[in-house]
């Protein structure tokens, strides 16, 4: 087998109040394979945590089909479709426990210097070690279909102050708390009523334990799109929430 799977299960405390998975879990879910991808590679989070280094996702395109339900199993299959320079990106697929396709989705990520804080030279062991480049589940360009809010109803914003249940390992914000950020603010209509078929993130920035943000949602029919800024009023993380 090329890459690598992991196995899940829908819990209870991983739901919506209409039964559903939080949009948010499938993003951890995701993430958590791709970290156990890296274990099984051979590159333990001990050995990141010395040398300073690590993965940083700049992106996430989500195509979900199916959407998951309370105690359904789910098979995550993480391969990688190209290392280049600094930048690695990675294809999913997710299947139930009858082995149909519930979702797919393609991500890019940069090898990261902890320390110095910008990208480094991915290492050239890692160029073999996480299973041989295969297509991507689809094509995409990490481009969201709303760069700016021009034509989008504003539904509102809130500030936080970043917890340490907002961070991770180096106290930066994880991936998926900035989403469960989105989420808080999406309208009642949409997040009790309906689920994502489309989700696309882009990290922009990093954020650290203590900062100060501010989310600020907008609407076109039954799509969302959140902006989350710093406290310079810098634009940190979008994300792109198709409805249905």
């Amino acid at each position: 087998m090329n890459g690598f799977e992991k196995n899940f299960s829908v819990c209870y405390h991983d739901l919506k109040n209409n039964m559903y998975v939080k949009e948010a879990k499938i993003i951890d879910f995701l993430q958590e394979t791709a970290v156990f991808h890296s274990e099984y590679a051979g590159f333990e989070i001990n050995r990141f945590i010395e040398e300073n280094k690590g993965w940083m996702v700049t992106d996430w395109d989500i195509r979900i089909n199916t959407p998951l339900k309370w105690n359904d199993t789910l098979r995550v299959h993480t391969y990688p479709i190209i290392f280049k320079g600094i930048l690695a990106k990675r294809g999913f697929y997710a299947y139930n426990a009858g082995g149909d396709v519930v979702l797919t989705a393609a991500s890019r990520w940069a090898f990261t210097d902890l320390i110095k804080r910008r990208p480094t030279k991915i290492w050239k062991e890692m160029e073999t070690a996480y299973g041989y480049f295969e297509p991507s589940p689809f094509e995409t360009e990490y481009l969201q279909p709303y760069e700016d809010t021009e034509g989008l109803e504003y539904l509102g914003s809130f500030s936080h102050t970043v917890t340490r249940r907002d961070t991770d390992t180096n106290d930066h914000v994880n991936n998926v708390s900035y989403f469960e950020w989105a989420a808080d603010n999406f309208p009642d209509d949409i997040y009790n009523n309906m689920n994502a078929k489309h989700i696309m993130v882009k990290y922009k920035k990093e954020c650290t334990l203590g900062a100060k943000v501010t989310i600020k949602t907008y609407r076109k029919n039954n799509e969302t799109v959140t902006y989350i800024y710093n406290e310079e009023d810098i634009l940190i993380n979008r994300i792109y929430v198709l409805w249905e």
